[in-house]
């Protein structure tokens, strides 16, 4: 039902990038992940869900309750909590045990270059399948509790840039509760819409170009410092954590390099 205030699903566009804001775990941040990741039927989706604050069994279980045993065509979960690749079989029993979900356990200390690579590699498999696409972080709140704030904002904006290239409809939640003011301002630009629940339902912002035109329109970052490249690092070079990697795609490239200046890439929309 697209008029009910209490559903998310039929208010958001495909491939749109969405910020989900509300209290962590409640019903209604868990209804509107599972509304958003079953907009097209499971058998002809793929899912992927990025973990930092709950267990990959969690997010599986979760997927269980709303939807039932059917699991989509293709599925995988990303364990980026801190300290799972110190117990990587911890909280992943139920998912280890189906051949339908591919878990990914991120080593201790990843980076968020370490987290947008994972994403982006594993985005990169599927680009070719033509099937769609939907990307859940759960969520943003250990990223900023972890990372500065800029690096975290340099993360999310590569990520939704990567989506919007790649057709992905993806989302992103935040329990706003204790997050200032500058901090949410830094985060809301990166979005096609922020979905904030009020109480009695979802209410829903789109942006608005400061020139008139559609914001959720593709647009070109702006050259010159802190805009990121499409170009990466030669083949086994090391990353920002030491472990040595394959090169990286342009698209995965482009979510995880930042400049030289370390600024965080230009938000590709403002707000009015």
């Amino acid at each position: 039902m697209p008029d009910d205030p209490r559903r998310l699903d039929g208010r958001i566009d495909d491939g749109d990038s969405v910020l989900v804001l509300a209290g962590s775990r409640s019903d209604p941040d868990d209804r509107a992940c599972t509304e958003l990741l079953t907009r097209h039927p499971p058998a002809e989706a793929n899912v992927l869900s990025v973990s930092l604050d709950s267990s990959p069994d969690d997010r599986l279980a979760l997927w269980r309750r709303a939807v039932g045993e059917s699991l989509p065509r293709r599925a995988a979960v990303v364990d980026a909590r801190a300290g799972a690749g110190d117990h990587p079989r911890e909280g992943s029993s139920a998912v280890a045990a189906t051949d339908a979900v591919a878990l990914d356990v991120l080593p201790a200390g990843a980076d968020t270059t370490a987290i947008g690579l994972a994403v982006a590699k594993r985005l990169g498999e599927w680009s070719a399948t033509g099937d769609p696409t939907h990307l859940c972080l759960h969520s943003v709140g250990p990223l900023l509790d972890s990372f500065p704030t800029p690096a975290v904002v340099s993360l999310l904006d590569g990520l939704n840039r990567l989506g919007s290239a790649m057709d992905v409809s993806a989302h992103h939640h935040l329990d706003p509760a204790g997050r200032d003011d500058a901090t949410m301002s830094s985060l809301r630009p990166l979005y096609d819409a922020v979905a904030t629940y009020e109480g009695d339902g979802w209410r829903v912002e789109e942006p608005a170009a400061a020139d008139g035109t559609d914001a959720r329109s593709p647009r070109p970052a702006a050259a010159g410092p802190g805009v990121a490249t499409a170009v990466g690092p030669p083949p086994g070079s090391p990353t920002s954590t030491g472990r040595s990697r394959s090169s990286p795609t342009p698209h995965a490239a482009r979510c995880c390099r930042r400049s030289s200046s370390g600024s965080a890439t230009t938000p590709r929309r403002r707000w009015t």
